[in-house]
């Protein structure tokens, strides 16, 4: 009897490999339910998050400062890969 691998190889061996063996079916299958269940969770925490600061401008100041600061910080850093490699 095969003895059964590790997910993380699984998964890499599915961009080479056509056939699975059911207990690799099995190991994905359950790999694939909790990543959707984790997906909706993720779904309702954005939609949650959305609409909270859609009525809170304390919120919505402090999102849009943020988002200003990771914006600013990225151009700078994408500014100077391109200098580096130009």
């Amino acid at each position: 009897m095969a003895t059964e691998r590790p997910l993380w190889e699984i998964l890499l061996d599915c961009k080479k490999s056509e056939k699975l063996r059911c207990s690799e079916c099995f190991q994905l299958m359950e790999y694939l339910a909790e990543t959707a269940a984790r997906a909706q969770d993720e779904e309702k925490a954005r939609d949650l998050f959305l609409k909270h600061i859609s009525c809170c401008p304390d919120c919505r100041d402090y999102c849009a400062n943020r988002l200003e600061e990771y914006v600013e910080v990225e151009g700078k850093r994408i500014s100077s890969r391109q200098s580096s490699t130009g």
